[in-house]
């Protein structure tokens, strides 16, 4: 009887044993499944923030040379003007000049 006891014991503990075994292996491979769930989600997030980023910076870049071209129509209608003026009447201003330099625009 203390045989089959003891028989009875050592079976007990082999099939506990192998249990937490299994166990442990079941942990094993959890842990692994996680950390590449985790690594997937990480990668898919700083994908989805690139692609952002890139976008981001596409209109960003697209927005500036929109404005860069306005800004030169821009400068360009205004030299003209500027120019134009000039041109027009930039023989008054010279005598204007020439005359106030010999006075006699001050003496008037």
């Amino acid at each position: 009887m203390e045989i089959e006891v003891i028989q009875d014991l050592i079976a007990m503990d082999e099939e506990t044993r192998k249990k937490i075994r299994n166990a442990h292996e079941m942990k094993y491979k959890l842990k692994q499944a996680i950390d590449e769930e985790k690594k997937k989600l990480t990668d898919e997030a700083w994908s989805d923030v690139e692609k952002q980023v890139t976008s981001m910076r596409e209109e960003i870049r697209m927005n500036h040379e929109k404005k860069q071209a306005e800004t030169k129509v821009m400068y360009e209608k205004e030299s003209k003007r500027m120019q134009d003026l000039f041109n027009a009447n930039k023989d008054k201003w010279i005598q204007m000049i020439a005359d106030y330099t010999i006075g006699k625009i001050g003496k008037e």
